[in-house]
């Protein structure tokens, strides 16, 4: 989400700096690294759909404005983020992550990539 974000440390995410340089972007928007009500939305963890929606309105008003303007190819979560602490997330199955890949496609993107620390996917989502 560092496209949203002035300043993020530590991550080596800098959208702006690098958008105009590369073919591909691959930002990180993963509802779980949205504090709540981030773009409007109330618990973004549990509203995949609504903040991967909002954030490419985002990502697309600023990418447009370059040229040539990069692919871009998100990381997408695929994982629970139970680090959340109990009630603030939910388990973040195939029907969930497909809701992530629909906001992308509607959004005209036809390129992610999805997140899973453990490497646990499940053959079921809506790709």
């Amino acid at each position: 989400h560092a496209i949203t974000e002035s300043k993020i440390g530590g991550i080596g995410q800098k959208f702006v700096n690098i958008a105009d340089k590369v073919d591909v972007i691959s930002p990180m928007i993963f509802p779980s690294h949205w504090v709540n009500y981030a773009l409007d939305v109330k618990d973004p963890d549990k509203d995949p759909y609504e903040i991967v929606k909002r954030y490419m309105v985002i990502e697309k008003g600023y990418v447009k404005t370059l040229n040539p303007s990069p692919i871009s190819r998100p990381w997408i979560q695929a994982f629970t983020a139970d680090f959340l602490g109990e009630g603030n997330y939910q388990l973040y199955t195939a029907d969930v992550i497909s809701e992530e890949i629909q906001a992308l496609k509607e959004a005209g993107v036809t390129e992610y990539l999805l997140w899973n620390a453990a490497s646990q996917y499940s053959t079921e989502i809506n790709f």
